[in-house]
């Protein structure tokens, strides 16, 4: 009867040794799983904007304007009405008229693409419901945390964006992990 108390008090002893053990192993799995989940989210977003402005070059060099540097007038009625159409109805969340990758402005462009993409909108609710989905994905004071920098090389393109990631479950604020993610696209249509 005496050697069955210390039986059960072995097993209380282990399973108040191994739980918590148990307990910190699955909740570290699940803040790799949500990590791993914001990544692919804002990669998706960066991959799909990264195409969209490659596109912007095969439109803005095969469409003659009279509105670029130079002012040459339109090449035909087809360019007018493309290029008429494509500035009326742009709101710089999906396509732009602009040289964006000669300009140096290829960052705010990118930042735009990036919350069109992330959040499926455009528009002034775009940036608000960007905000709140990546502060939701624990990206550190969400949109206005994130870092963007675009680099032309020659007929190619890298879009870098830095921020950092707060991990799932911290008690103290304290771990934050600097994340930097980088795509490269083509520039179509450019001569140069």
């Amino acid at each position: 009867m005496r050697n069955q108390g210390r039986q059960s008090g072995s097993v209380t002893l282990e399973a108040a040794i191994i739980l918590p053990i148990f307990c910190a192993l699955f909740m570290a799995l699940n803040g790799m799983f949500f990590i791993f989940s914001a990544q692919n989210q804002i990669t998706h977003a960066l991959v799909q904007s990264a195409n969209s402005m490659g596109m912007d070059a095969y439109a803005n060099e095969a469409i003659e304007s009279f509105f670029d540097e130079g002012g040459h007038f339109w090449g035909s009625l087809t360019d007018l009405f493309m290029d008429l159409g494509r500035r009326a109805m742009t709101n710089g969340y999906y396509t732009s008229p602009d040289d964006w990758y000669e300009d140096g402005s290829g960052s705010n462009v990118a930042k735009r693409r990036f919350v069109a993409y992330l959040t499926g909108t455009d528009g002034s609710s775009g940036e608000g419901d960007a905000q709140e989905k990546l502060k939701r994905l624990g990206v550190e004071n969400g949109l206005s945390g994130m870092d963007f920098s675009v680099v032309k090389e020659d007929k190619d393109f890298k879009i870098t964006v830095k921020y950092k990631l707060s991990f799932w479950f911290d008690p103290f604020n304290t771990a934050k992990i600097p994340m930097e993610q980088t795509v490269k696209a083509r520039l179509w249509g450019v001569k140069k």
